[in-house]
This record gives C-alpha cells, structure tokens and sequence, in this order.
C-alpha cells in the first residue's frame, strides 16, 4: 500500500525516515517548535500478534517526531540528528482508529535537544508518552559508536 499522504513541504518529505512511509505516519505540521502526525491503524500492519497495536509503533512515532523536530532546528547549522535515547511508556491498549502525535522540545541545546511527544486516540486519551533524547552531528563521523 501506499504511504500517507501529508502538508509536510516536498523538501522535507525527502528527509522522512523510510520507515515512517511503511508505517504509513502522516505529518501535519513540521516547525522546529512543534511536530504533530497521525496514523490511521491498519490491524495489518501495526498490530502485535494480541491484535492490539504493537508497542514499537509508539517508539517509532516517539524517535520520527522528535528527529524531524530537531532537524528542523538544526538544518541552519547543516547538522542532523542522531538519537541517544528513546523512552516510551505505554499507557492505553489500543487497536482501532487514529492516533495522533505532538512532539515540543523540553531542551534544545547546541549538540543536544530533547523532545517530549505525547500519542493520543481519536478520543483525545493518553495512549503513549515519548522522550527521545539526541545528538546534533554536523557528518557521521561525530556520530557515537554504539
């Protein structure tokens, strides 16, 4: 199936992680103070073999937002984001419907933001909780080995 359509401008679009396209993530709006994208479920691909959705999902969403965030902050400088850390708590069962996400920075520092994003169900409910903690890098070889 196709990836989700989204308002994310085409510059950006070439940016997006290959794995938000398979997991269908739609990006409604991008400024380096706010990224918000939803998803609609599809049992097919997002869910764990309990028929709910499959907690790697909320990581996923949790590290793009928080990246596409960052990079946005630093694209000035020719840097990009490389992640450090990545703690999702899940906090609803879910299995139907659209989820939406908001990701806002907590810290942006010169090598070093962190981004907080909270995944809601078409309710507006608590379903998951992100930080994503990351590493601004100017070429790969800054990035850390890991």
């Amino acid at each position: 199936m196709a990836p989700a359509t989204d308002s994310v401008p085409a510059a950006l679009r070439s940016l997006r992680s290959p794995l938000d396209d398979h997991l269908r993530f739609a990006y409604d709006e991008v400024t380096a103070d706010r990224v918000r994208a939803h998803v609609e479920i599809d049992p097919d691909v997002h869910h764990q073999p309990w028929r709910a959705v499959h907690g790697g999902l909320y990581c996923v969403l949790v590290e793009s937002l928080a990246s596409v965030g960052a990079l946005q902050s630093a694209r000035d400088r020719g840097a990009h984001p490389v992640g450090l850390e990545n703690a999702t708590s899940f906090v609803r069962l879910t299995r139907t419907g659209r989820l939406d996400a908001e990701a806002l920075p907590l810290h942006r520092g010169r090598r070093v933001h962190l981004w907080e994003v909270h995944i809601r169900d078409a309710q507006g409910r608590l379903v998951a909780r992100g930080t994503c903690r990351m590493l601004l890098v100017a070429n790969e070889e800054d990035a850390p080995s890991v």
